[in-house]
């Protein structure tokens, strides 16, 4: 985040505990973190987009914003992944995770889409619930970044 720009704590509280940066959207959410780069939402609340951040939680296991508002401040275990590319089409977000095995890692997670809703990631796990949707407060990175980098072009199957 910081080399994204994001070094001040006002804008993107870091921490090697996920909860620190999600309660701070959330404090966003709730008018009290004016420069706050992400704004927390329930998983299917708001579109998303690149550049956004989902996040699980384990212990406890949060399914909404709102859990975790009465709680806010306590430690938790979350994790949060950023999102580089969401495939409408087919079901899927594609998001990019680290501090996890050691390991930074595509991951390519279900998603679906409910009646007059949008698209959210699919929470497979009821242990690892995904419970929050952190909004980006900029403009989104091209839809197709991820497919035009030259990473991904290197290495396409």
């Amino acid at each position: 985040m910081c080399e994204a720009g994001l070094g001040a704590d006002a804008q993107f509280r870091r921490a090697i505990a996920h909860h620190s940066y999600i309660d701070q959207a959330i404090r966003a959410r709730d008018d009290r973190a004016p420069q706050a780069a992400f704004v927390a939402y329930d998983a299917g609340e708001t579109a998303i987009a690149p550049g956004d951040l989902v996040c699980s939680s384990r212990r406890p296991a949060y399914r909404t914003i709102a859990e975790r508002r009465r709680q806010m401040g306590i430690g938790a275990r979350s994790h949060c992944d950023v999102v580089i590319k969401v495939d409408e089409a087919g079901g899927r977000v594609f998001g990019i995770g680290g501090n996890v095995r050691g390991v930074v890692s595509l991951k390519v997670l279900p998603a679906v889409r409910e009646a007059g809703r949008p698209l959210r990631v699919a929470t497979a796990d009821d242990e690892r619930p995904v419970f929050a949707h952190l909004k980006l407060r900029a403009a989104p990175i091209d839809a197709n970044a991820l497919d035009t980098s030259p990473a991904y072009k290197r290495n396409a199957p």
